[in-house]
């Protein structure tokens, strides 16, 4: 009886923030179930359904969406992973336009029209970025727990990503 109830407050609890509004999009959770619906007949999508769940994709895309992804779209208002190419961000120092391109991003300063790309370079795993003939590291990601930030100033910091 305790496990049918355990079982149905935690259901219930799934179901408050699965099926609330104000949770995001999850965009990303969405384009992997989209991609497995388009493969082509319901047994093919089934057992591809089936292999995504044990070896937890789907599990790795709702945490992602709901801790990450969900939580920018929260603050910002929109979702990175709904990103088409080219929006318009408004911060608190103006407007910026971003340009998405092959390896990275292209930003443009809205009111003084200066640019900046950002850049990421997979084999070193860096993004950079240059901006006014200068290009410098931004940060190199070292593993999935760990980092090197650059500072302005040429010096390096290890951080740890949670």
């Amino acid at each position: 009886m305790k496990k049918v109830t355990v079982k149905a407050v935690a259901l219930s609890f799934c179901a408050a923030v699965l099926f609330s509004s104000c949770i995001g999009s999850f965009k990303l959770s969405n384009k992997v179930l989209d991609w497995n619906n388009s493969l082509g007949s319901k047994f093919v999508n089934e057992l591809v359904f089936l292999a995504l769940n044990i070896v937890p994709v789907y599990s790795i895309t709702m945490l992602a969406d709901g801790v990450v992804l969900n939580s920018i779209e929260f603050w910002t208002g929109s979702n990175p992973v709904a990103f088409k190419g080219e929006q318009e961000i408004n911060g608190e120092k103006g407007s910026y336009i971003v340009k998405q391109n092959k390896d990275g991003y292209h930003l443009i300063n809205k009111m003084t029209g200066s640019s900046m790309d950002l850049t990421f370079d997979a084999p070193s795993k860096t993004w950079s970025a240059e901006a006014e003939g200068q290009s410098f590291k931004v940060i190199t990601l070292v593993d999935k727990h760990n980092a090197i930030v650059y500072a302005a100033d040429g010096t390096s910091r290890n951080v740890e990503l949670k």
